[in-house]
């Protein structure tokens, strides 16, 4: 197999394996599928001669620095690395125009030259990237890898293919948009992104997009919107975000954001509409318990789905957990946890119940389910 099957079976495991459980864990487990996933990504960069490790070099991060620190970077190298020109016809990488951050961080000891990578090349590195951010906390030690591998070794400023520049430049969106000094860069990327797949002031033929957009991982446009809807939300331009979301269909958010504005009875509105359009859809009679606050709509929804829907369960207990009637509350949070239980918070909610009703081997059960997670999985 080429490196370009092997990054498109790793591509495609990526997308549809469950990702979140870690490697170490996943062999002691007999986790085949993990393992496999982790051996395509090696495959790919054997096949494609690159070797890829993390260092340290001194330098600089903030324009303030009065001296050099260690800073996290990613040696590239490559057996054999031909001369790659550049492509204008990607999308701009926005600056980040910060009063304390620089563009880059400003090494001490540069590299003599830069290893020049082919799109393949760069998909390859990107799909690594996503491996790790997608089997790691996204903490601040992350954000330094994800800058490595996204700034340093220049995926982005290579300009090598449309799909994977536009998948990279949107993963720094995702990442950026909840740090206050690099969200505004990420909300107009996002929007420069969004407009480009709408075709807006995008001179790019398709077939020219199309290069490489299976091996690049590159997320359909739905999902470009929903991080530029994150992104304003993050400026708390919550009108604009609900404009996003509208358009998406996402009412979940859609009524998140006319509470934010304080506009319930709008969202009633819009809800009551939506039900006489599908008055079969429980989820929509569970936004209108969500909004108005009433246990009958809850109920509905349960009789709705035959006590299938868990979001219903769920929201039912909390509404009665507020209003401390921890036994009802108790037995609907406990039946949204036999349908779905992987819920948190939610087994948390249902311990506290059980410690309030002073039946503690309940509580110390569902307390203990809250702690399961950490142990089974990485983050």
């Amino acid at each position: 197999m080429s490196s370009t099957q092997y990054i498109l079976a790793a591509n495609q495991s990526l997308r549809w394996y469950d990702y979140k459980r870690g490697s170490k864990y996943a062999c002691c487990r007999g986790n085949t599928k993990l393992v496999v996933l982790f051996l395509l990504f090696s495959y790919a960069l054997e096949c494609s001669s690159l070797n890829v490790e993390f260092a340290g070099k001194l330098g600089k991060r903030t324009r303030f620095q009065e001296r050099d620190i260690a800073q996290l970077v990613l040696n590239l190298n490559m057996v054999g690395s031909p001369h790659f020109s550049g492509n204008s016809n990607v999308p701009t990488s926005c600056a980040l125009n910060n009063d304390t951050l620089l563009e880059q961080v400003s090494l001490v000891e540069k590299d003599r030259k830069d290893v020049a990578l082919s799109s393949i090349h760069l998909a390859i590195l990107f799909a690594v990237f996503r491996l790790e951010r997608k089997s790691e906390h996204c903490d601040e030690l992350f954000m330094e890898k994800a800058d490595a591998y996204l700034e340093a070794v220049r995926i982005i400023q290579q300009r090598r293919c449309w799909s994977v520049q536009v998948a990279a430049l949107l993963s720094r969106c995702e990442l950026e948009r909840t740090r206050k000094r690099r969200v505004e860069r990420a909300c107009a990327q996002s929007e420069l992104i969004c407009n480009l797949m709408d075709g807006v002031d995008d001179k790019v033929n398709i077939l020219t997009r199309f290069l490489s957009i299976l091996a690049s991982g590159l997320d359909p446009f739905w999902i470009a919107r929903c991080v530029h809807a994150e992104t304003l939300q993050s400026l708390g331009c919550t009108s604009e975000a609900l404009l996003l979301y509208e358009k998406l269909e996402m009412w979940d958010c859609v009524v998140n954001c006319f509470k934010k504005l304080g506009q319930l009875e709008k969202a009633e509105a819009l809800i009551h509409r939506l039900v006489s359009d599908r008055p079969n859809d429980s989820m929509l009679v569970c936004l209108l318990g969500d909004i108005t606050m009433e246990v009958t709509y809850y109920e509905e929804a349960i009789r709705m789905s035959n006590d299938r829907n868990a979001r219903a369960r769920k929201s039912l207990g909390n509404l009665l957990l507020l209003r401390s009637h921890f036994e009802s509350a108790y037995g609907h949070l406990r039946r949204s946890l036999e349908l779905q239980p992987i819920q948190l918070g939610v087994w948390f909610n249902a311990g506290y119940c059980a410690w309030k009703m002073e039946r503690y081997s309940d509580a110390v059960t569902c307390f203990h389910r809250c702690q399961l997670p950490k142990q089974q999985s990485c983050y």
